[in-house]
């Protein structure tokens, strides 16, 4: 059985370097050869040298993803201080990585796989360290039906990675429902049309982009540089990636960074520190800016700051422009002009606008052009991204009426959004009406050309179902029920065979919807039988809040605050609660009202507090 993917993703930074034999800004001196993480023995007792630059690494776009990966773990380099950024990865290379990432390790490395027979037709050239990954990679699937050989030593590209690591984070199954994506790539002709799920899944999540002229180039190998970017914006999806959070209290002195809620860190004089997608000093640091950082053995060697100190010396608004990298939640990553990449916040007002028309952040394409306004304090307060003409037909549900002109569907699991055409033609109840006359949760059929509506019929009326918005309280998949609470009050609705339900972009079955997941809903009219459901906003990707009183917590073994337990009322009785903390947790209010039976508050996000807020 496959591991899930939060497990593998958490590992998968450390695994990829590990297997190719990187570093960033932490290199443990190992030996000069193809297997970079060695024979899987650890550098426990060794002591580690800290190298925080590389003479061949020339390129600021890779500087970046390096040191931003370098502090989550002791990775094996070369002797000479080199990192190879341009050198190709083996194909045995990326195998042992995607089991490494899979949380498989202890596993491939065990004498009884190392000693397991492969069905493959150069078993010989395999290494016999590597043999036990090989092994667990073809017990998980994760070569493609019809290999018969794994040509160890050839340069994986970068079609071949791609698949390999979508099928190792277990995206497989969404992959295969995707095989007839119309991709964005001048040579998309290309890619084989088995393999197109695969490139449609890895690019929309993010982890795999195009290059700037608008190709994919699906036969080119794969470069370690390449690679560390891969993984750098993969890690963004990760719910623990390793990031501490805080506001600086003064300026770096004597290599001391010190934080407003009183914690100071020791910094590596040669950190890397970035803002607003260039390396500066770190003498340049101010006090009150807001940053994100890492460590490693409890020393800052990177430092990104999000936030610009306010009323600091440069508190002006400013414009970036380049390539849209990644979408996540309300981050936004660019990829600038000069390769590097940096994430912004949208501002709660933030507008947003493609090909001239407003949008939601989800509208936005990987690969649009971006320019950015970005106010003092770090956020993007108006956005505008152009991207290719889009020709298309399809089939969906109004997500809501029109509003400003932008016509809104939730089709195939995504809301997708255009701009009505002003001479559009548009039909309800075989009558010709205006925009106005559209309602949330009619079905509708649509025709788009050069990105414009000029088509909508309504082949299903709102009023003929019951459309809701709530959140899911509870799934019985037993009794193909779902308890929603919908403004304050709980229902059941029974979920047909036929029911549409649609989670993360993909048609699901009821058994994934998860309690704390808000969706958008259709019942049968008078019935409490649901036709269609769309999460809006996954369980794990939203923060909530939850009240009670203080009653203890529990500490790791890095003095860090590891569980906190409240009391709540629950049904009318109190019960003790128990949840695990962020390593990055926020405290607000005074920690020496922090005692038994006092009111507090915790922001939870991704199955963690995040904030806990003492009244």
């Amino acid at each position: 059985m496959k591991s899930g993917i939060a497990k593998k993703l958490l590992v998968m930074v450390l695994a990829l370097l590990m297997a190719l034999g990187t570093a960033g800004g932490v290199l443990a001196k190992g030996k000069d050869d193809d297997r970079g993480g060695g024979k899987g023995k650890e550098n426990k007792g060794k002591k580690i040298e800290i190298r925080m630059e590389f003479d061949d690494v020339q390129m600021e776009w890779a500087r970046k993803h390096i040191a931003g990966l370098a502090a989550q773990q002791i990775f094996e380099g070369y002797d000479d201080g080199t990192f190879r950024p341009n050198k190709p990865v083996t194909r045995l290379e990326a195998i042992v990585t995607a089991v490494r990432l899979m949380g498989l390790r202890e596993q491939a490395e065990s004498a009884e796989k190392k000693a397991s027979h492969l069905n493959l037709k150069d078993e010989k050239q395999i290494a016999s360290w590597a043999r036990g990954y090989v092994a667990v990679a073809l017990e998980n699937d994760l070569f493609f039906e019809n290999e018969t050989k794994l040509q160890p030593n050839k340069a994986a590209d970068r079609l071949w990675v791609t698949t390999l690591l979508v099928k190792a984070l277990d995206l497989d199954d969404e992959a295969r429902k995707k095989m007839n994506t119309n991709l964005d790539f001048r040579d998309k002709n290309a890619i084989p049309a088995g393999s197109v799920g695969f490139v449609a899944v890895a690019v929309e999540h993010g982890i795999v982009l195009g290059y700037p002229d608008g190709t994919f180039r699906p036969n080119r190998p794969v470069t370690r540089a390449e690679i560390a970017a891969f993984l750098d914006r993969a890690g963004m999806y990760l719910p623990d990636n390793g990031l501490l959070r805080g506001t600086l209290k003064a300026p770096v002195t004597n290599n001391t960074l010190l934080l407003t809620n009183g914690i100071s860190y020791p910094v590596d004089p040669g950190a890397f520190v970035y803002r607003n997608g260039s390396r500066i000093a770190l003498s340049d640091l101010k006090a009150g800016e807001s940053i994100v950082f890492r460590t490693y053995n409890q020393v800052v060697i990177f430092i990104e700051v999000t936030g610009q100190a306010p009323g600091g010396e440069n508190p002006a608004p400013f414009k970036v422009t380049g390539t849209l990298a990644a979408v996540n939640g309300k981050n936004v990553t660019l990829r600038l002009e000069n390769g590097a990449e940096v994430t912004y916040r949208l501002d709660e007002q933030a507008v947003i606008k493609r090909n001239g028309v407003k949008v939601d952040a989800s509208a936005l394409v990987v690969g649009d052009k971006v320019t950015a306004h970005i106010s003092a304090a770090g956020a993007i307060v108006s956005l505008e991204a152009t991207g290719q003409s889009v020709n298309a037909n399809l089939t969906g549900t109004l997500a809501s009426e029109v509003k400003n002109n932008v016509l809104s569907v939730f089709s195939g699991g995504k809301l997708v959004q255009y701009a009505l055409r002003s001479d559009a033609d548009i039909y309800r109840n075989n009558e010709k009406v205006s925009a106005s006359a559209l309602k949330q949760g009619d079905e509708v059929f649509v025709r788009v050309e050069n990105s414009l509506v000029e088509l909508v019929t309504v082949t299903k009326t709102a009023e003929q179902s019951t459309v809701f918005t709530g959140t899911v309280k509870m799934v019985a998949t037993d009794d193909q029920v779902l308890l929603v609470t919908v403004n304050g009050a709980d229902t059941a609705y029974l979920v047909e065979a036929g029911t549409k339900i649609y989670r993360g972009g993909s048609q699901v079955a009821l058994s994934q919807l998860k309690p704390g997941d808000v969706i958008f809903a259709k019942a049968k009219k008078d019935s409490i039988t649901l036709e269609f459901v769309q999460v809006t906003e996954q369980a794990e990707q939203r923060e909530t809040t939850v009240s009670g009183w203080y009653n203890g917590m529990t500490f790791n073994n890095e003095g860090k605050i590891a569980t906190i337990s409240i009391i709540q009322e629950t049904g009318g009785a109190p019960q003790t609660v128990v949840y695990q903390v962020a390593k990055d947790v926020k405290i607000s209010g005074s920690q020496t009202l922090l005692v038994q039976n006092h009111p507090i508050e915790l922001k939870i996000k991704n199955q963690l507090v995040t904030e806990i807020i003492i009244k």
